[in-house]
């Protein structure tokens, strides 16, 4: 089984070749589908739903569902869930979507913890613009923006119990992504 960071499975786990601030590699063991062909709403974005991480989202685009176990994390098996869209840029790049949850299957996550981590991988993965305290239906989150000079980061990452669960949007610099869908995006992600 391959070891790999909380963060770096989080915002790698599904990337599809996609050039990203911190790829990784994800671990193996998975599953990945197309959602059903359900229609978008009137707003053009898609109700993306985890088959198995117990989430949701709004995607701007259609997106793909998977689902991996076996990879580890500081010696302990975990779970990673994610859904991910990869919307076309300008010039032939693209922007990646995604929302992924990484379980802990024997013991919680404390805020602090993952926290530190995050800012510590944000902080590697290029120039940490802000960083900066919120909450999702009550559960502590902490939200990201990073650029490395050519691509640009937003995440937000949040623990609910055993499971680290992180929303992100990377995009190209030279086309980006407005503020009001970045916030559209991550304000979307819900627990179930």
């Amino acid at each position: 089984m391959e070891r790999i960071s909380t963060l770096a499975a989080l915002v790698a786990v599904s990337l599809l070749a996609v050039p990203a601030l911190g790829a990784a590699e994800a671990g193996a063991g998975g599953e990945a589908s197309q959602p059903a062909a359900a229609p978008p709403g009137p707003d053009g974005w898609f109700d993306a739903r985890s088959s198995y991480g117990d989430f949701s989202i709004r995607m701007p685009a259609r997106f793909v569902d998977s689902h991996r176990t076996g990879a580890q994390v500081d010696g302990e098996t975990v779970t990673v869930d994610s859904v991910q869209a990869v919307v076309q840029a300008s010039f032939g790049a693209v922007q990646t979507w995604q929302a992924v949850c990484v379980a802990h299957l024997d013991r919680p996550q404390t805020a602090d913890a993952a926290f530190t981590e995050a800012t510590s991988e944000h902080e590697t993965n290029g120039f940490l613009r802000w960083r900066r305290r919120s909450s999702v239906d009550g559960h502590p989150a902490l939200d990201f923006a990073v650029s490395d000079g050519k691509r640009s980061l937003r995440s937000r990452v949040i623990v609910i119990g055993k499971r680290v669960c992180t929303a992100e949007v990377n995009y190209p610099v030279f086309d980006p992504v407005s503020d009001a869908d970045s916030e559209k995006f991550l304000a979307s992600f819900k627990p179930r």
